[in-house]
């Protein structure tokens, strides 16, 4: 939405959004409200392409799709995944998250001292 889209709905978007619905999460980009919302704003704004980039540990990228907003950015996701991505254990008793705070943040207490 940056770039086509005034800073009003770029915070609607981030907090009315997300507060409604649970789909809409980082790193939930498959059946996202959010994310659904981005493509709808995208269309409205007639945005009909796209560069995505995928870099590697480096910060130097390593894959690049163009094109349709939609698919770009799916097949970019996709490649995301693979190689950073990590297997999700369920009722694990210990979890070791490998993401940047801003991605961990909703699983930790407020002052950020202990896992939900």
């Amino acid at each position: 939405m940056p770039g086509v889209a005034s800073f009003e709905t770029i915070v609607y978007n981030h907090n009315v959004v997300i507060a409604d619905d649970l789909s809409a999460r980082p790193l939930k980009v498959f059946k996202n409200v959010m994310q659904r919302d981005l493509i709808e704003a995208a269309r409205m704004a007639k945005v009909d392409f796209t560069i995505q980039v995928v870099y590697n540990k480096k910060l130097q990228p390593s894959h690049v799709f163009s094109g349709d907003v939609v698919e770009a950015h799916h097949a970019a996701v996709r490649v995301a995944a693979k190689h950073w991505g990590t297997p999700v254990f369920k009722n694990a008793d210990i979890v070791v998250a490998n993401g940047y705070p801003w991605i961990c943040r909703p699983a930790m207490h407020k002052d950020g001292s202990n896992v939900r």
